[in-house]
C-alpha cells in the first residue's frame, strides 16, 4: 500500500467565529510555614478551583446566536472529510489531512482577563499548545501540483478544494452577534460596577506588588523575564476573583448583551436559523463517507 500524504492543514479546515479575548493578571500572597499553612494553602486551592469551575459553567446571553465550539469543530471535520473526498477524486491516492482539534472550550476563557490558575502558572500569559491556533496550523507540505489542487489557482481559480468544501457547508455569517459581543464587551468596561471592580483588582495587584489599573493593562505592559510574567499571571488569577472582577464584569456585559438582543431579535433568528442549517450540511458531510 502506498503511504498515505498526511498534510499539516489546520489553518485550511479552521472556519472560527471571532471572539473578544485579553489575557490579563494576579498574584497570591505568601502561605505561612508548618502544617496550619499547608492545609490553608489547600483550603484555598479548592475554594479556587470552585470559582473556577462556576465561571466556566457561566454563558453569555449572545452565544446562543452563535456557533459553539462543537459546531466549529464540527465544520472543521466536515471540511476535513470533503477536501479528502476532492483530494482522492483528484488523483491523489489515500490523502489524509490531520484531525481537526478544538482551541478553547469557552468564549469567557479569556474575555475578561486570566480565569484558569493552573495554565497561568505553567503558561503564564502564553495559550497552552493545545489552544494555540498558531501552533495548530502547521504548514502545508505539498508538491505544486497537489498544492494547485488543494487550493486552486491563485488568480481565477475556484479555491481547489478547500473552496469547494467551504461552498458545500458554507460557513454561517453572524454579523450582528457578532457586532453585540464586541460592543457589550467595550462598553461594559466603563460600567460603575466594572469600573469599582477595577479598584479593588489594582489594590489586589499592588499588595502583590503591581501596579497596573485593570486586567486589560497587564500583558502588555509586563516586559519581564517568562518567570515574573508567570507569576504576574498566577497574581492576576488571583486578584480576577478576589476582587469580583470575572463574574461583576460577566454581568454588565450580559445585560448589554440582552438589550440588544431584544432590538435585533428577527436578525438574530435568522442568523441562528444560518447556523443551524451549517451544522445540519456539516452533520450531513462527516455522515456520507
Amino acid at each position: 500500500m502506498n503511504k498515505k500524504i498526511l498534510v499539516l492543514a489546520a489553518a485550511a479546515i479552521s472556519g472560527v467565529a471571532a471572539v473578544v479575548v485579553w489575557a490579563g493578571g494576579a498574584v497570591g500572597t505568601d502561605d505561612p510555614g508548618g502544617p496550619e499553612g499547608s492545609r490553608a494553602a489547600g483550603e484555598r486551592a479548592k475554594e479556587r478551583e470552585s470559582e473556577e469551575d462556576r465561571f466556566r459553567s457561566r454563558s453569555m446571553p449572545i452565544q446562543q446566536y452563535l456557533p459553539t465550539r462543537s459546531d466549529e469543530l464540527l465544520f472543521r471535520a466536515a471540511k476535513k472529510t470533503l477536501i479528502e473526498k476532492c483530494m482522492i477524486r483528484s488523483g491523489v491516492k489515500e490523502f489524509e489531512l490531520p484531525e481537526p482539534q478544538a482551541d478553547m472550550q469557552s468564549p469567557l476563557e479569556r474575555r475578561y482577563g486570566l480565569s484558569l490558575s493552573a495554565e497561568a502558572g505553567k503558561y503564564g500569559y502564553d495559550l497552552p499548545p493545545s489552544k494555540d491556533p498558531g501552533r495548530l496550523q502547521p504548514k502545508l507540505s505539498l508538491s505544486k501540483q497537489q498544492n494547485l489542487l488543494f487550493f486552486g489557482a491563485q488568480t481565477g481559480g475556484d479555491g481547489g478544494c478547500v473552496g469547494e468544501a467551504s461552498r458545500k457547508i458554507g460557513v454561517p455569517r453572524t454579523p450582528v452577534a457578532s457586532k453585540i459581543q464586541i460592543e457589550s464587551w467595550q462598553k461594559s468596561m466603563k460600567d460603575p460596577r466594572v469600573e469599582s471592580a477595577f479598584r479593588r483588582w489594582s489594590s489586589c495587584m499592588k499588595e502583590s506588588g503591581f501596579t497596573f489599573a485593570n486586567p486589560m493593562d497587564t500583558p502588555g505592559r509586563a516586559k519581564t523575564s517568562a518567570a515574573e510574567k508567570k507569576k504576574l499571571a498566577g497574581a492576576e488569577v488571583a486578584c480576577n476573583y478576589s476582587s469580583g472582577v470575572l463574574f461583576t464584569w460577566l454581568t454588565a456585559d450580559s445585560e448589554l448583551q440582552e438589550k440588544s438582543i431584544s432590538e435585533h431579535r428577527t436578525a438574530l433568528l435568522a442568523e441562528r436559523r444560518e447556523v443551524q442549517a451549517a451544522v445540519a450540511r456539516a452533520e450531513g458531510a462527516t455522515t456520507s463517507r
